[in-house]
């Protein structure tokens, strides 16, 4: 099946922006209980239920929008990052076309934070910020 117009401005396809929410929910801390049959509620890092709506295991689209809200992103995964000693950068890259995410944190356990000390992600680069996040922890994650 050909991609959209749409998927390619985004450089992701809904399917793999689906299976990045997924990633990153899990990452965050989300859970999938079990309510009945096949059918699974998604429970947040603290316990609550996100949608009371049962859905089936494979239908990711309950799970937060990150790569689309940066509120979502802010929300759930950058407290995490905090957690973790990861600290983020985003950036409007010149001519406004595209956004730019880049992971640090101080190396050293000094506290100084110095050039020297500094352990940064490369760049990703995406037509939004909170795509862009995302794909800069999705990096991280798979460099664990």
């Amino acid at each position: 099946m050909p991609i959209t117009r749409e998927e390619f401005d985004r450089g992701i396809t809904k399917e793999q922006e689906q299976e990045l929410n997924k990633e990153l929910a899990e990452w965050a801390g989300f859970k999938w209980q079990h309510a009945y049959h096949d059918f699974y509620e998604l429970v947040t890092p603290d316990g609550a239920q996100l949608d009371l709506t049962a859905f089936r295991i494979g239908s990711y689209k309950k799970c937060p929008k990150f790569t689309q809200s940066l509120d979502a992103c802010f929300k759930w995964l950058v407290p995490k990052l905090n957690r973790d000693g990861w600290f983020v950068e985003l950036q409007q890259a010149s001519m406004r076309e595209y956004w730019k995410a880049r992971l640090w944190c101080p190396s050293s356990g000094t506290g100084k934070i110095t050039l020297g000390s500094i352990r940064a992600r490369p760049i990703q680069e995406a037509e939004t910020p909170a795509l862009a996040l995302c794909l800069a922890i999705e990096k991280l994650i798979d460099s664990s």
